[in-house]
């Protein structure tokens, strides 16, 4: 579709900087993704945005589906801000439609999130820990569970 073909035509003009589907986990779980980094970087990048909601605001119970839900066709893209007018641009030429939501702040920041009725954060380390350390963390349980039989 045309979204397959928009970031197919992006990535050849080398215009994202990173990319990160929605559809396992929602847009949050997208944006945490992406601040957190790869398994070889040694930092993440923080980032704030703001979910867009629709005219008029929102309520408390809009944010767990703005935040969590997995609807295919929507991807995070990270942009030098030189090139964003031209990510802009080819989307609408594409027809994907498409919004600056946000900013990528400082390695080590926290990945702030402005939904329907507040702001969410979490620091970027926080984010590392839980993500890079759930299988040693799970697995130390098994240990000390045969340990005590």
């Amino acid at each position: 579709g045309a979204l397959q073909r928009f970031l197919v035509e992006a990535a050849r003009q080398k215009l994202p900087r990173s990319a990160h589907d929605c559809s396992a986990g929602g847009f949050a779980v997208a944006l945490a993704g992406a601040a957190i980094g790869g398994p070889y970087s040694t930092h993440g990048f923080g980032a704030e945005v703001r979910v867009p909601t629709e005219p008029g605001g929102g309520t408390p119970e809009d944010d767990p589906a703005l935040l969590f839900a997995e609807g295919h066709g929507r991807v995070i893209l990270s942009v030098d801000p030189a090139k964003e007018q031209a990510l802009l641009a080819l989307a609408q030429r594409l027809g994907v439609p498409a919004a600056s939501v946000g900013t990528v702040s400082a390695p080590g920041d926290s990945v702030a999130i402005t939904a329907a009725s507040r702001r969410y954060s979490w620091p970027v380390a926080r984010l590392r820990d839980v993500y890079f350390n759930a299988i040693p963390r799970r697995m130390s349980h098994v240990d000390e569970d045969r340990a005590s039989v």
